[in-house]
């Protein structure tokens, strides 16, 4: 997906913006790959030197930007000059080149661009003065989302094993899914209030049922990884049980949006992109 990801965004580079005085040239026109794949939360920030630096906000906001940089010079040039894929973001190293609209005066000027992604969509895009910049806000970005990911699901779980439902539904999206283990034999759970449900009945099938979080990663794309201890007896036989499973979390927005389970941790690992 990383290489995708690097040839998409090379795609707007292929771009260059010329255009008459009254003709305005719509980006989604003139790459329209790179376009439909600007997630809906899609933000695009200016450089904060920039005197009116501003954010646009989804895919049509972000076209003023277009149309400013088109009123302000009667061309420009975004020249890539290198690639660095970061996996949740391509940092393209760029030289700038553009003419005046009014004094048709050339210049020259180095930017670097980051480009964050999510399942494959542009959720933000940012230009920096320097690479050291750019590199720095990649990864202090990706930092704080993931942690904040990780301590989503530390309170999710606190909640469930509380039985707080009024906390439950606060961490996730009404529209949230839960995928079970293929071993289970049960297809997608959709909604929150299904997926709450199957959740409560299965701690309700086993009256002691202990549930201990031993590990949580962050994972790429937004996901966390946890590894779980599940302990009790069963409600009809007794017999006591203890099994180690693992359970892949999909977080937007602050709010949970998806759960797979897994029996196999090799194979929550492997469906993570992490390694041991």
């Amino acid at each position: 997906m990383s290489q995708e990801n690097v040839d998409l965004v090379r795609r707007l580079y292929e771009v260059s913006l010329a255009r008459a005085a009254s003709n305005f040239l719509d980006p989604a026109e003139l790459a329209p790959e790179f376009w439909t794949q600007l997630a809906p939360d899609f933000e695009l920030h200016e450089r904060r030197e920039l005197p009116d630096a501003r954010v646009y906000r989804g895919p049509e906001e972000a076209k003023e930007f277009f149309r400013k940089t088109q009123d302000v010079f009667v061309e420009a040039r975004w020249q890539p000059l290198d690639f660095i894929d970061l996996g949740h973001a391509i940092v393209v190293e760029t030289r700038i080149v553009a003419v005046g609209r009014e004094s048709d005066v050339p210049t020259e000027m180095e930017e670097t661009d980051v480009f964050w992604f999510r399942d494959g969509m542009i959720v933000r895009l940012q230009g920096f003065a320097t690479k050291e910049e750019a590199l720095e806000a990649a990864s202090r970005r990706e930092q704080a989302v993931s942690q904040a990911n990780v301590e989503i699901i530390r309170r999710l779980y606190q909640a469930l094993d509380s039985r707080d439902l009024k906390s439950v539904e606060q961490l996730t999206h009404v529209d949230a899914e839960w995928i079970p283990d293929s071993r289970v034999g049960e297809g997608p759970i959709r909604g929150r209030q299904n997926v709450l449900k199957f959740f409560l009945d299965r701690a309700e099938m086993f009256g002691d049922l202990r549930t201990e979080v031993e590990r949580v990663r962050e994972a790429p794309d937004d996901k966390v990884l946890a590894f779980i201890r599940v302990a009790g007896h069963g409600g009809e036989s007794g017999a006591g049980f203890e099994i180690r499973i693992a359970h892949l979390w999909t977080i937007r927005d602050g709010l949970v949006v998806r759960g797979e389970g897994y029996g196999d941790r090799e194979e929550a690992l492997e469906a993570a992109g992490l390694s041991q």
